[in-house]
């Protein structure tokens, strides 16, 4: 089987413990310059807050009827090349994603919904274990890297950025987002049954796109940021007071191809 998936080894997935970074690649000799560009799939956890229009950073907002912390994920595929000459330390990168949020009521409160509006309502069907509303987004970041500590590299007389050494840099672009769905997900029991799941589709209350911005830092395959939704992730349909998102993340994943 491994000679008809991987004919002669052609292909190998390994660590590079100078980067942090795990690649995928063919037995074909990589120059410098072919190190410059690639296609990488990164994995990252997120905490999301929601904030206000008027408070567009206050991620410790205690006015917010949801609760803080580690409650969103995203996996992205990007395409990254380098801008400019050989010699240049700024990249651009685009991709496509996959983001999903989840938002808790605070105080034991969950989400409802009618024809009309979203809102939040104390729940009454039996002792509540778990709640959440689920957003996924489909997402197209695009973004700006510039590499703090470039080394470089020579071959056959040309100079080149060493794409291959472990890197720090800085990371600022622009990300677009279409929901794909949203989800409002309860668990509970009741003295009838010790594990009950209602699931219901939200039809009201949610902006179908999102635009946003990120800035971060990141050294190796390693990357901490924060990025922030231009427009509110609820719209006029929703009775909250806090629309807006605000997130801090955590790339752990990348692996190169």
């Amino acid at each position: 089987k491994n000679a008809v998936l991987n004919p002669a080894d052609k292909y190998k997935l390994s660590l590079d413990p100078q980067t942090g970074k795990i690649q995928f690649k063919g037995k074909r000799v990589m120059l410098p310059k072919d190190y410059l560009h690639s296609i990488k799939l990164s994995v990252g956890f997120l905490g999301t807050s929601l904030v206000t229009k008027n408070e567009p950073f206050g991620f410790f907002n205690g006015n917010s009827e949801i609760k803080n912390g580690l409650n969103s994920s995203y996996f992205v595929i990007r395409y990254e090349n380098q801008v400019g000459s050989f010699t240049s330390p700024f990249f651009y990168r685009i991709g496509v994603g996959y983001r999903a949020d989840g938002f808790t009521p605070k105080q034991d409160k969950v989400f409802s919904q009618n024809e009309n509006y979203l809102y939040l309502q104390d729940f009454t069907k039996g002792a509540l274990k778990k709640t959440s509303l689920n957003n996924y987004y489909i997402t197209v970041p695009l973004e700006v890297k510039w590499v703090l500590n470039p080394k470089y590299v020579e071959h056959e007389n040309v100079k080149y950025v060493d794409n291959k050494k472990t890197q720090l840099y800085i990371v600022a672009g622009l990300y677009g987002g279409v929901r794909v769905t949203s989800v409002i997900h309860n668990k509970f029991s009741t003295a009838y049954s010790k594990r009950v799941v209602e699931r219901e589709t939200v039809n009201n209350g949610m902006n179908n796109f999102l635009v946003g911005g990120k800035f971060g830092i990141g050294y190796g395959g390693v990357g901490l940021f924060i990025q922030k939704d231009f427009n509110p992730i609820f719209n006029n349909d929703a009775q909250l007071l806090s629309k807006y998102g605000l997130q801090i993340g955590l790339e752990l994943v990348s692996i190169n191809f």
